[in-house]
C-alpha cells in the first residue's frame, strides 16, 4: 500500500525540452524546433517520474505559441530567430497543465531556424445550405468578407492550391439580413493568413405573380423583319413584398444582335421593370424562336 501510495506524492524532477515553436510569422513556416535544449525544474507524479528521467536523454518536444512581438531576428545567421525563455513561461506551464508543477526554467535565449514560404493570394469558395421561411429569399449571393486570403507555402508547392473554401454555412429559416463568421478549412503543408472569414446574407420579403407577356425584338435594322414563335411568354416573377404589379410594369424582350447568326435562332428573353427591382423570374417557355426574313 504504501509503494502505491507513494506513486501519487509530488517528487522533485527537470524535464529537458526542446520548443517546438508555432508563431503566424508572415513569410515564414508556423512551426520551428528549437536549436537548444531548455530544462526545467518542477515537481511531478511518481507515476510520471519515468518519462522525465528519459527527458535527458531524449528531450520532450513542448509546443507553444508565441506572437511574433516576442521573437526577434539573429542578426549573425539568415533565417535563424531569437526568443528569451521567459517569454516562454505561460506556453510552456499552459503545455504541462496539471502534470507539472514548475517552480523554475532556464533563463537562456532560444534560437530557432524558419525556413521561408512563398504566398499566393487565391479566391474563398463558399460551401452553404441556406433554407429561408415561406416568402422570403436572398436576392444577392451570400457574400464572403474578405472573398480572398493569402496562402503560405513552399514555392515549388504554391501551384497546387487554386482556392480555399469554408465549411459549410447551414441556416434555415432565414426571415431577416444575416451575419456571422466561418472558418476557413485547413489545407495539409500550407498555412493560410486567417482562419475566419465573415460572410453576410441579404434576405428580403418577395410576392410572386403569374402573367402572360408578348416578346419584343430590339434594334431590327430596317431590311429585316423578325416573327417571335410563340409570340407570348408565361411569367412568374418576384418581387419586393407590397408591390402592385401589372404587365404594363414589365418589358419582355429580346435584342436582335444576339440571334441575328442565322436564319433561325433561339433566344432567351429578358424581363425587365423600371418600377422596381426584379429578384427572380422564371419563363415558359425559357426559349424562344426568332425567325429572321428579310423586308421586300
Amino acid at each position: 500500500m504504501r509503494a502505491s501510495y507513494n506513486l501519487w506524492q509530488p517528487h522533485p524532477v527537470t524535464v529537458h525540452c526542446r520548443i517546438m515553436l508555432d508563431t503566424p510569422m508572415e513569410g515564414y513556416e508556423a512551426n520551428s524546433l528549437s536549436e537548444e535544449v531548455l530544462w526545467i525544474d518542477a515537481e511531478a507524479k511518481g507515476f510520471e517520474m519515468q518519462k522525465y528521467r528519459n527527458s535527458e536523454r531524449k528531450p520532450l518536444e513542448v509546443k507553444v505559441t508565441l506572437e511574433p512581438e516576442f521573437i526577434r531576428r539573429d542578426l549573425n545567421r539568415d533565417n535563424f530567430f531569437l526568443v528569451n525563455s521567459r517569454d516562454l513561461y505561460n506556453g510552456i506551464v499552459e503545455y504541462f497543465g496539471s502534470e507539472l508543477d514548475i517552480s523554475y526554467i532556464e533563463e537562456t535565449t532560444l534560437s530557432f531556424h524558419m525556413i521561408r514560404q512563398g504566398f499566393k493570394r487565391v479566391p474563398i469558395e463558399v460551401r452553404q445550405s441556406l433554407g429561408f421561411a415561406p416568402q422570403y429569399m436572398a436576392d444577392k449571393p451570400l457574400r464572403l468578407i474578405p472573398d480572398s486570403v493569402n496562402v503560405y507555402g513552399r514555392e515549388q508547392d504554391l501551384h497546387l492550391v487554386d482556392h480555399v473554401s469554408t465549411a459549410t454555412i447551414g441556416l434555415e429559416g432565414l426571415d431577416r439580413p444575416t451575419r456571422g463568421s466561418v472558418a476557413l478549412n485547413e489545407i495539409p503543408g500550407f498555412r493560410l493568413e486567417r482562419n475566419r472569414v465573415d460572410y453576410v446574407v441579404d434576405v428580403v420579403r418577395y410576392v410572386e405573380f403569374p402573367l402572360e407577356m408578348d416578346v419584343r425584338v430590339l434594334r431590327i435594322p430596317r431590311n429585316r423583319s423578325v416573327t417571335v414563335l410563340p409570340s407570348k411568354v408565361k411569367v412568374l416573377c418576384k418581387v419586393p413584398y407590397g408591390t402592385r404589379v401589372s404587365a404594363s410594369d414589365f418589358s419582355l424582350t429580346v435584342d436582335y444582335r444576339t440571334v441575328s447568326g442565322g436564319m433561325t435562332t433561339k433566344a432567351v428573353p429578358v424581363l425587365r421593370s423600371n418600377s422596381f427591382e426584379v429578384y427572380e423570374y422564371s419563363l415558359d417557355p425559357p426559349l424562344v424562336e426568332c425567325l429572321i426574313r428579310d423586308r421586300k
